[in-house]
């Protein structure tokens, strides 16, 4: 899942241990999942003034989340795992209503599980969805769904998938192949291609697709021009490295883009984008802990000596009742990936580390939230 797997895909090496806790609220009755596991349904109650995105349950995880608002309506994709305290992850959405800066949620319908024996056989994570006109397999289709998933237990060679759906809810996968793959031999047996973001440019099919590439060579974010009009003739670009001056350091010598998510501001032809930001050092790779924000002009995005600005060089300190651990934040967007740039909305995962590498219960102890970066602490 995300929270393992930074530590694989990072090229360079970054520290922190995070101690945490929660507190549970539980209505001590037992219930059980559809493979007869009984647990006890508790509600995860935030200490601070951030709350979860909706009711959690103890041995379900929920993150990587998506949201993009579609006329009135808002629909999320997430990660979670399909019974309680196992790791069987799918993807799943909702469908749910904004009101007065609190998001309400309807009931969770799975859109994507693994194949049986396929190159997503393993791993599903890191779903975004974006709206467009695209056709498949003769049928219309309203909705895209990025995800990345791989063939292997290890969570490594990973490839970038996608799917389709009119309303959200039922979704169709494309193909028996990802749409972008990793060639491990050539490349090195490493993480592949993860954290897939996608931008409609043109409210059509016209779309830039970005992810992380880690190669044996080492690691950054990359993105390709694709057309998806019609997935019988899909035209795409060759993989273009987005630039690296400019992204905040926070003491740091150099800066890193992993698990970005990225958005378009439409108005001003500006790209933004949001990172998980680490503390760096010579050890083992641990978790993120503050978020990042930079922007850049759409016509720069290809020029490799272009910089961005920083928007907020630090986002950390966010009160959630010890889960101190921040990652796979999102931008709150229109369907096509579009916002305001006046105003920026996110969603963002919390959770806690591993006592001891025994300990398997921090697997299931995270959750979502929202949040909107306050101007004041705006630096464009």
């Amino acid at each position: 899942m995300k929270k393992m797997f930074l530590s694989a895909i990072l090229a360079i090496c970054v520290s922190c241990l995070f101690v945490g806790g929660c507190s549970f609220v539980s209505n001590d009755s037992a219930q059980s999942d559809d493979k007869g596991n009984e647990y006890v349904k508790a509600e995860r109650i935030a200490a601070g003034q951030i709350d979860y995105l909706f009711t959690e349950y103890e041995g379900f995880l929920y993150e990587a989340p998506s949201v993009i608002k579609d006329g009135e309506e808002y629909i999320i994709s997430y990660t979670t795992n399909k019974t309680a305290g196992n790791e069987d992850r799918v993807i799943a959405v909702r469908k749910g209503t904004f009101t007065d800066g609190v998001f309400s949620f309807g009931e969770e319908t799975v859109a994507v599980e693994p194949s049986e024996d396929g190159w997503d056989k393993y791993n599903l994570d890191n779903s975004d969805i974006v709206k467009g006109n695209f056709t498949y397999g003769g049928e219309n289709y309203s909705y895209l769904m990025v995800y990345q998933a791989n063939g292997i237990p290890a969570e490594k060679r990973m490839q970038i998938g996608a799917a389709l759906s009119k309303d959200a809810i039922t979704w169709v996968k494309v193909g028996n192949s990802p749409l972008l793959s990793y060639d491990h031999e050539a490349l090195g047996d490493t993480a592949g291609l993860c954290y897939p973001s996608v931008v409609n440019l043109n409210g059509n099919a016209n779309l830039l697709l970005f992810y992380s590439r880690a190669t044996a060579l080492g690691t950054e974010t990359r993105f390709v021009e694709i057309n998806v009009a019609d997935f019988a003739s899909l035209e795409t670009s060759g993989e273009i490295a987005i630039p690296s001056e400019g992204l905040p350091l926070d003491g740091n010598e150099w800066g890193i883009t992993v698990n970005a998510d990225f958005a378009f501001d439409f108005e001003n032809s500006m790209i933004y984008l949001v990172k998980d930001g680490f503390p760096y050092a010579t050890n083992n790779a641990k978790k993120a802990t503050k978020i990042e924000f930079v922007k850049i002009a759409l016509s720069d995005l290809y020029a490799q000596h272009a910089a961005w600005t920083k928007v907020v060089s630090v986002l950390d300190g966010l009160d959630l009742g010890g889960y101190t651990r921040i990652y796979s934040a999102e931008f709150v967007t229109d369907g096509y990936s579009r916002i305001n740039g006046n105003t920026l909305g996110f969603l963002f995962t919390s959770g806690v580390a591993a006592a001891d590498i025994k300990d398997e219960t921090y697997k299931f102890k995270n959750g979502m939230h929202y949040y909107e970066i306050p101007s004041s602490i705006r630096e464009d």
